[in-house]
């Protein structure tokens, strides 16, 4: 079991990693735009799992942005495929263990869950960190038709552009685990980051 320190020390490598995944062109090659999200796909040494990157304008400040990502009870307004999110720890105001639960997003797959070390941080600059990576948690129990996935690699950047709209760039690399076609999950991957535009109209609302 990851203890709090591990965690801890897990938010801020996560932290590096987005955040330098986020602000370089580097290594992505652009895929394809819809919904207002512009969609990047990268490839990383040693794995056949794309890495996704979606950038989106969102109508809303940093702060409002984070709040969203931050209340994981309210996601399924935006998250269609989300079954359940309990959180099980939390350390302090910035990181926190939770259990989500996912419907399987092909026909065929088993529905996915995931144990996550969240973490946020605030820069001085006024961007936004948001974190999530996978770690084990002894309440984190396997739960019986759900395939215990891994988030390699996810979190946002949130950049205030004015006191009601700010960028949103969306990092996501999981692995499924279990059985899956790689084809099938790199197919699924590409629309990951569109969860940016039911983000969009969430914040509209």
């Amino acid at each position: 079991m990851a203890d709090r320190e591990e965690n801890l020390a897990k938010g801020e490598r996560a932290f590096e990693e987005v955040l330098k995944l986020a602000t370089t062109e580097e290594g992505w090659a652009h895929s394809t735009e819809k919904d207002g999200v512009n969609i990047y796909r990268r490839y990383v040494e040693g794995s056949d799992i794309a890495m996704m990157k979606g950038i989106a304008r969102l109508p809303a400040s940093a702060d409002k942005v984070l709040a969203l990502t931050d209340n994981l009870s309210g996601r399924k307004e935006w998250d269609e495929l989300l079954i359940d999110a309990e959180v099980l720890q939390v350390f302090d105001e910035h990181h926190r263990i939770a259990h989500l639960k996912f419907k399987s997003p092909s026909f065929g797959v088993s529905n996915r869950d995931f144990i996550l070390a969240y973490s946020t941080k605030k820069n001085d600059d006024g961007t936004i960190l948001v974190s999530a990576v996978s770690t084990e948690h002894p309440h984190g129990v396997e739960v019986k038709g759900f395939v215990r996935g891994e988030i390699l690699s996810s979190g946002y950047y949130i950049k205030p552009i004015s006191d009601n709209e700010s960028e949103c760039v969306y990092i996501v690399q999981l692995n499924p685990k279990g059985w899956v076609p790689t084809m099938v999950v790199n197919l699924v991957a590409v629309k990951q980051p569109l969860v940016l535009a039911k983000m969009k109209h969430a914040l509209s609302k």
